[in-house]
């Protein structure tokens, strides 16, 4: 298949699952300005896994992860000026253990396209400002709305930009299960345990956190 299709797929069966959530706990939609915001950032977070993705395309694995994983340290520094987080020196030493310990994970491919790399900065920006800007939205809401919302909205997204461009479904069965797995364990369950976490800690900890992902 190709990023396009792969993620159209992967947010239609992951909405799917959680409104279904939804319905058997009889949890309340998100309404007004909120559900607006909500799919803003629905909107956000589609462009971050789409470069993400196709950036995969164009350059290679290590590469993209790398650049894309500059992002706890936007959220940090987007976390300073705007909520006034304070930068304690803990945060520091493990901010910078994070960045070197994914570079000596995964080491660093000097090669690809531009594209590719532009791709992996928008990334990293895009994520940064999705989680910075949408940590108070996704608190006021709850996990499971909010997680049902975001994924909703992506997959009306991705649904639209499918119908421009064309579909392309695997054409294995070990496509169709990787999507499955994808939607119900990195997308419902991954976007629902994230959400918890940014309960109870900062988004700039969750995100140097949450970089665990690469190991």
């Amino acid at each position: 298949t190709n990023p396009l299709t792969f993620l159209f797929f992967r947010f239609a069966i992951a909405a799917l699952i959680l409104i279904l959530v939804m319905a058997m706990r009889r949890l309340t939609w998100p309404r007004g300005k909120l559900l607006l915001m909500l799919f803003f950032l629905g909107g956000l977070g589609t462009g971050t896994t789409f470069a993400f993705y196709t950036a995969l395309t164009f350059a290679p694995v290590s590469t993209v992860i790398v650049i894309s994983y500059m992002y706890p340290a936007l959220v940090t520094m987007i976390s300073t000026f705007k909520c006034k987080h304070p930068i304690t020196a803990s945060k520091w030493i493990a901010l910078c253990i994070t960045m070197t310990g994914i570079v000596l994970t995964i080491g660093f491919d000097v090669g690809g396209q531009f594209t590719g790399i532009l791709l992996s900065v928008v990334t990293a920006l895009f994520f940064a400002c999705y989680l910075s800007f949408g940590e108070p939205f996704f608190n006021r809401v709850g996990p499971i709305p909010a997680t049902a919302t975001v994924t909703a909205s992506s997959a009306i997204i991705y649904g639209i930009l499918v119908i421009m461009k064309g579909i392309q479904p695997p054409e294995m069965v070990s496509g169709w299960v990787a999507i499955g797995a994808s939607a119900l364990f990195s997308t419902a369950i991954g976007c629902f345990a994230f959400f918890e976490g940014l309960k109870r800690i900062d988004a700039s900890s969750s995100a140097i956190i949450s970089t665990l992902e690469v190991v």
